[in-house]
């Protein structure tokens, strides 16, 4: 941190502020190329003399010489009225807070020189300048002149009135001792008193101080845009993880169900063959049966197996479709039960056969009771898939909440550092 103090400009600088405010005065009016150069630009080049006032102001006096020169002096309010009363051709004044530098001088010079340009072009003077020249132009048709010289005489001196009016309205574009007058009762400023080299090192730790906190807002807000960008980005991935769990979860439960729904089908073929084959053997059995003398058979015990068996694959096929809400085909497996209790019953009503010896049906149990323990077989195998699946459903949802949990946590753990962040 700098402070301000009040600097005087020396006499190098006040010299060179007059050759540069010259040199820029000069270059604008090359620059802008008016129809009337200014009187300033006209005249040059100048004796300068620069008086630094006691109120840090200063005069530049311009005088018309043969060469460039330039002199500092230090003078009263007196020496430059003077000077203004004795006639000069052009004056500068300079207030302190326009500054000394050549920056300063180049600005001052422009904007003089536009200054002094478009003051003159919007004056009475340059309106009886045209003037005069068309009447000049005018005088020099000798062939008008000849015609008729008295309405031209009149004409003429009408037109030269105007023009002197014009010139004498057209004064001084600038007044020396308004400038002078002004310069004079410009006050300075108080004198700073001296600064403790505590109190600045004070300041300066502050300042630093001031600049470290913005960057830590700076930082914050950008912490904040991160951590939005950040919970929005989780957001996303979370959802995107869940339904490629949800995908893979009903991609593998629909293998799974495909697989057993494959070998629940193999097995109800495998049930259906060997119904096939025992009716096969039932109706061998009932043929060799009408050849055989009278007999009374009791068929009952063999019902109730079938009777059995039908409710057992009656009970598969309600446990497949709570599962998979897919009926599975049973129909042939049904079918044949219905054929063999069909049989049965032909059997059991055939009056032809009560005249046959008694007939010994321990083979066809032992068939059925072969089926029965097939089918108990595919009730197991049903029922361990359904396990497998459950626990399968089971991990898979519990891994799904360690992931969320995890995720929670860090949503948790930001949203608290972003919180401490804003707090300071």
């Amino acid at each position: 941190m700098q402070i301000a103090t009040s600097k005087s400009p020396t006499d190098n600088d006040l010299a060179n502020y007059a050759r540069a405010y010259i040199g820029a005065y000069l270059s604008a009016v090359r620059q802008e190329n008016p129809d009337h150069i200014p009187k300033f630009a006209q005249e040059h080049p100048y004796a300068v003399e620069v008086c630094l006032m006691a109120n840090q102001c200063f005069v530049m006096l311009f005088e018309k010489s043969e060469n460039s020169s330039v002199s500092v002096t230090k003078q009263n309010w007196e020496y430059v009225n003077g000077r203004v009363m004795s006639g000069l051709s052009y004056l500068v004044s300079v207030y302190p807070h326009e500054g000394f530098h050549l920056k300063d001088a180049s600005y001052r010079g422009k904007r003089d020189a536009v200054r002094d340009i478009r003051v003159f072009e919007n004056s009475d003077l340059v309106d009886a300048t045209h003037q005069l020249e068309r009447l000049l132009t005018e005088l020099g048709d000798v062939s008008k002149w000849n015609k008729n010289p008295i309405n031209m005489a009149e004409l003429a001196m009408t037109k030269l009135s105007t023009i002197k009016q014009e010139v004498m309205r057209a004064g001084p574009a600038v007044d020396f001792m308004s400038m002078v007058d002004g310069l004079k009762h410009y006050k300075t400023a108080p004198e700073v008193p001296p600064v403790d080299p505590s109190v600045v090192e004070m300041i300066a730790s502050v300042e630093k101080d001031f600049k470290d906190l913005g960057d830590v807002v700076a930082k914050s807000k950008t912490q904040d845009a991160r951590v939005e960008e950040l919970e929005k980005s989780l957001k996303s991935e979370l959802e995107d993880f869940k339904a490629a769990i949800d995908k893979k979860m009903a991609k593998g439960l629909a293998v799974v169900l495909t697989t057993a729904d494959r070998k629940i089908d193999k097995a109800v073929g495998v049930l259906a063959q060997d119904l096939n084959q025992k009716s096969s053997e039932i109706s061998a059995f009932l043929e060799q049966k009408q050849q055989e003398p009278e007999v009374e058979i009791d068929l009952e015990p063999l019902e109730s197996k079938i009777s059995t068996l039908a409710e057992e694959i009656s009970e598969l096929k309600r446990e497949s479709e709570l599962w998979d809400k897919r009926q599975i085909d049973l129909t042939p497996l049904e079918s044949k039960i219905e054929v063999l209790s069909k049989e049965i019953i032909i059997l059991k009503h055939d009056g032809e056969l009560r005249d046959k010896r008694q007939v010994d049906l321990a083979p066809i149990e032992a068939k059925i009771d072969s089926l029965s323990v097939e089918i108990t077989a595919v009730v197991e195998q049903l029922d361990r898939f359904q396990a497998l699946m459950v626990n399968q459903l089971r991990s898979d949802i519990v891994r799904l909440g360690e992931k969320a949990k995890s995720l929670e946590d860090y949503l948790i753990t930001t949203t608290s550092a972003r919180n401490v962040v804003s707090r300071r």
